[in-house]
């Protein structure tokens, strides 16, 4: 039962949606002033979000703000306040209990409509008489029934019309030249329409779907966990288009990007409402065979103003894929044509590569097995820090024991390495495998030294054992697990997805067997013949021979490193955390865009990168060293770390690779000048591609093979 200012407030509405251009005559201000006491009265305070834009027209945003000074006002308060302007009229109204009582809804509905402009109150004139006095339903005939009943049904039509099942902002997947751009606008779900504009401020229609009954809506889940691209929207909503043969649209699948389930659940419910209230998909009114309804020859075919597709005019975003596939298809003809005449020229090097592979002499053989002692190290790493989480272990012996425990999983490696004077090919895969396993080793016993210094100093914990938690946490099983994920930094819990995904896998095992292929090609063949070159020429030291030849590998040696980074760090990481159900995979970033020479260091490997962050800088922070000193160490830590890895396997001590990384500080200082004076400059990414291409890998490569080929002339193999 409604309250008295409820019932006033609703007989004020009719009043004045039936007297409306009659004998109500009030003034534009009065009819501001009711619009937005009604809306205040109806909705509550108004929203910055709904406020019309630019593109509103005046007399909307005249309106919003009208509305917007009632804002604070209660409801009942507004109501009331309502009820006092049309009294005030003088038009004949006064407050009664009575009131229409037969569809008060549509009285409200039909009062916004009344007030939808300044000037159509007019609009309810006609219909007068038939408000102020409703008829009596049990009454009427069967026939005057049916006509107020496909009034009433063309009333809610009428309606309908302004009705928004959803709006908001959504990222739409869009095929370009690159691959998938994704791109947030604004959508709008009306009935029998999905619309999308370029913003909420600019209401520029971009989209405008048709719905019909057969569309189908899927909410898809999405495990790539990225930042950028598709995967920072942890759902999508793939709309599927029926088949019709309305030439409206040619869309058959619109996929959309949410950041929950929930909205997209209430997207995909929104869309679904609106198709069934699109009704069945147009058909194509059929043509008998041979007749036209008008001749073609008088259709106009200029129509709109229209910029050329290459014009800097052209506001729309346009595609090149063609041009993409064209410069791929150059490219592969251009590679093919290079292969043809290497092999003409140097002859097969694939052939030799694979008879090496099958003549390993026996020193190679004791590299090979030394790779065996590699799981002795993690088993004793578990023990030592299983007898710390014992109260009577002593603390400094623990960290003694394990100290000489980690030191000696690389140190022994490179002495066999060393001593065995074994083929570099050989070496360098076990000197990588315990340096990746030396530095989980360091992490884990970090990690659990802290963990053990505030379980000491904690009081007892009761309850069952918790497996993220010291010292429950040091077991076997945890540390095999650590072992295997594609990470270098030890912590008790990780992100982790529900499944693993067996056709994702075994695509990137196929992608990784094919990058390894063409990386074995591209060495073998493009860089092996100029690196025997150089090893043989007689003037091998001069300048001008070593800047010839250092031009020549810059091409394929980049060719063969970007071939290493995309196997190890996209495929073979990603491959261990599908495997492995690890969930967190930024194992890099994009720093093929670096213009800082530091910002490239942080962002190409992210796991070596949080590693010497959390276990080397932060420490030295700790001990009071400033940023300055504390960068420093990291890079001659990260110098001395490359310098093993190619030094050791290839049995040198040239220190090429040690200069090399070290001389990255004055280029870090020089980029990050560049960067400061020149704002948005390329500079520094050029600088960076050219010392990484030229100067940096094909120079410490010839330099390298050159001192290998020196010490093993007379049996050096290849």
């Amino acid at each position: 039962m409604p309250d008295v200012t409820s019932t006033n407030f609703l007989s004020a509405v009719s009043f004045v949606n039936a007297r409306a251009g009659t004998d109500l005559q009030i003034t534009d201000d009065a009819k501001l002033d009711l619009y937005a006491l009604f809306k205040q009265a109806t909705a509550g305070d108004a929203q910055d979000k709904d406020r019309p834009n630019i593109f509103g027209g005046v007399v909307k945003r005249a309106k919003w703000d009208a509305w917007k000074q009632h804002k604070g006002m209660a409801r009942n308060a507004a109501k009331d306040e309502y009820v006092s302007l049309v009294q005030g009229f003088g038009a004949g109204f006064e407050p009664e209990g009575r009131v229409l009582r037969r569809r008060r809804s549509s009285v409200s509905m039909s009062s916004v409509r009344s007030f939808g402009s300044l000037n159509n109150l007019s609009t309810a004139a006609a219909s007068k008489e038939k408000q102020q006095v409703p008829p009596d339903y049990s009454k009427l005939d069967r026939e005057a029934l049916v006509k107020e009943l496909e009034l009433l049904q063309s009333e809610v039509a009428k309606l309908s019309v302004f009705r928004v099942y959803k709006e908001g902002k959504l990222s739409r997947c869009r095929e370009t030249m690159t691959g998938e751009d994704w791109t947030v606008r604004y959508y709008e779900v009306k009935p029998g329409f999905l619309r999308c504009y370029k913003s909420y401020e600019e209401r520029i229609l971009r989209l405008e779907v048709p719905l019909h009954k057969g569309a189908t809506v899927v909410v898809e889940p999405n495990y790539a966990g990225t930042a950028t691209g598709a995967g920072r929207y942890k759902h999508f909503v793939v709309l599927t288009l029926p088949r019709t043969d309305s030439k409206r649209s040619n869309l058959t699948q619109i996929k959309l990007g949410s950041d929950s389930v929930d909205d997209a659940n209430e997207w995909s419910e929104a869309i679904l409402l609106a198709a069934e209230d699109g009704g069945e998909p147009p058909k194509q009114e059929k043509v008998e065979k041979g007749k036209r309804k008008f001749d073609p020859s008088l259709r106009d075919f200029h129509k709109k103003h229209q910029a050329s597709y290459l014009s800097s005019d052209q506001t729309d975003r346009q595609s090149y894929r063609g041009f993409a596939n064209l410069i791929l298809v150059v490219a592969m003809v251009g590679c093919l044509r290079n292969i043809v005449d290497n092999v003409s020229k140097y002859g097969n090097f694939l052939t030799q590569a694979l008879k090496f592979s099958l003549t390993l002499e026996s020193n190679d053989y004791i590299i090979v097995a030394a790779s065996a002692l590699l799981p002795f190290f993690i088993v004793s790493t578990y023990l030592i820090e299983k007898v710390g989480t014992t109260t009577w272990a002593s603390v400094s012996a623990t960290k003694f024991i394990q100290f000489v425990n980690v030191s000696a999983s690389l140190l022994v490696p490179c002495y066999l390495s060393h001593s065995t004077q074994a083929n570099p090919a050989v070496c360098g895969p076990l000197i990588f495998l315990a340096t990746v396993m030396f530095l989980k080793l360091v992490s884990y016993a970090h990690t659990n030294a802290v963990l053990r210094e505030r379980w000491l100093t904690m009081p007892p914990r009761e309850g069952p054992p918790n497996p993220t938690s010291y010292p429950d946490n040091v077991s076997l099983f945890d540390i095999v697990r650590f072992m295997a994920f594609p990470t270098l930094c030890y912590q008790t819990n990780y992100p982790r997805t529900p499944f693993v995904r067996k056709k994702w896998l075994a695509k990137r095992l196929i992608e990784l067997l094919i990058t390894l292929f063409i990386q074995v090609v591209v060495f073998q063949q493009f860089m092996m013949p100029v690196l025997l070159q150089s090893a043989q020429a007689k003037n091998s030291e001069d300048p001008m021979t070593i800047t010839k030849y250092t031009l020549t590998l810059a091409i394929p040696s980049l060719l063969v490193w970007l071939c290493m980074f995309y196997a190890l760090f996209h495929l073979w990481l990603n491959i261990l955390a599908e495997a492995t159900c690890f969930g967190d995979r930024q194992f890099y970033k994009a720093w093929w865009n670096a213009t800082k020479l530091d910002v490239y260091w942080r962002d190409w490997n992210i796991p070596v990168h949080a590693w010497l962050v959390r276990h080397l800088f932060m420490p030295c922070m700790n001990a009071g060293l400033g940023k300055s000193v504390s960068m420093f160490i990291v890079f001659f830590v990260s110098a001395v770390f490359h310098e093993v890895l190619v030094s050791v396997p290839c049995h040198t001590s040239n220190w090429y690779a040690f200069a090399g990384m070290m001389g990255q500080v004055p280029l870090i200082a020089l980029t990050n000048v560049i960067e400061k004076r020149f704002k948005e400059s390329q500079v520094g990414n050029f600088i960076f591609w050219l010392s990484f291409c030229i100067v940096g890998q094909p120079l410490c490569i010839l330099l390298y093979f050159i001192e290998v080929a020196g010490k093993n002339s007379g049996s050096f193999r290849v």
